[in-house]
């Protein structure tokens, strides 16, 4: 089954701006999906995102951030409340080529997603962003992770496209 991670574009830019915004440090977010599944294929829209404000990060270095377990409660909470995937999102602003999820993200991400998905059974899609490139993977509530197609959807007068980042 594919599964895409669809964007609109000026979200996209808002997003990639601020978490390449401190060129020394890593820079996180999360975001929320609506899903839509046609055939074999799955689909994430996203809809909105939440900046980590700067008194949520636990740590924040060029190579490694922890975030308040707090934040990602509020987001469980939303996703419970609206159905809607999460996504969690973060920089490696010194890569200038496309970035590969490190040793660091995969234990982090080992600890936040099941403690997401206790609290909401949803997706949970983690996107690693340089300037060089974005790399994203998807774990399903009833699944193992799996690599995800990330687009920025751009409209075009009464067309959509979407072009792949």
């Amino acid at each position: 089954m594919g599964v895409g991670l669809h964007v609109p574009a000026s979200l996209w830019r808002e997003v990639r701006a601020d978490l390449l915004a401190t060129p020394d440090l890593e820079r996180a977010a999360v975001a929320f999906a609506g899903m839509v599944q046609s055939g074999s294929s799955k689909r994430l829209l996203v809809r909105d995102w939440w900046p980590v404000p700067p008194d949520e990060y636990v740590v924040q270095l060029g190579y490694h951030l922890e975030v308040s377990p707090i934040f990602w409660a509020r987001a469980a909470k939303r996703a419970r409340q609206s159905g809607e995937a999460v996504v969690v999102l973060h920089s490696h602003p010194g890569d200038q080529s496309k970035p590969r999820f490190s040793p660091s993200d995969d234990a982090g991400d080992d600890r936040l997603v099941p403690s997401i998905q206790a609290r909401a059974p949803v997706p949970v899609a983690g996107v690693v962003v340089s300037p060089g490139g974005t790399t994203a993977r998807l774990t399903d509530p009833a699944a193992r992770a799996s690599q995800l197609s990330c687009t920025t959807s751009i409209h075009r007068g009464s067309h959509d496209a979407a072009k792949s980042r």
